[in-house]
């Protein structure tokens, strides 16, 4: 469907022309443009996001090593994340659903439980110790929210 949406509804979406279409799923898949920086504004995206892949250590040389290729670079900016959903600038800003996957279907990342609890550690309502991620103890995470 190439038209322009309107709106989405509980069981559809309305487009721009008034046509509505029945719909029991919407998945946006690749190529999906997110439009982050209209919400944030181009000076502080900027400092938000990167183009660049930040892959975890040791898994560039072990592609290169089986003669896979990574990319490098996206064709867009991303929010620049710790790789379990928080901005490296921002400790008390969360992307939800924003990690990376990587190697065709591969993913590292989609911490959506993970980040409830860090939100929780932070704001008192859920003890470190009670916490189940295991990084939780041995990350530096402030807990106060500003």
């Amino acid at each position: 469907c190439n038209q322009e949406i309107d709106a989405f509804t509980a069981d559809g979406v309305k487009f721009k022309d008034g046509t509505f279409e029945n719909y029991d799923v919407i998945i946006f898949g690749t190529g999906y443009n997110h439009n982050l920086q209209q919400l944030f504004g181009p000076d502080l995206w900027e400092k938000l996001s990167t183009r660049n892949y930040d892959y975890p250590e040791g898994l560039i040389q072990m592609c290169e090593q089986k003669n896979v290729q990574l990319p490098t670079q996206r064709r867009y900016a991303w929010p620049n994340l710790n790789g379990r959903s928080r901005s490296k600038l921002y400790d008390s800003l969360y992307f939800a659903g924003f990690d990376q996957g990587y190697l065709g279907g591969l993913t590292i990342g989609c911490y959506s439980w993970a980040i409830g609890e860090e939100i929780s550690v932070k704001l008192n309502k859920m003890s470190v110790n009670d916490c189940t991620i295991p990084w939780i103890k041995t990350e530096t995470m402030k807990t106060n929210v500003s």
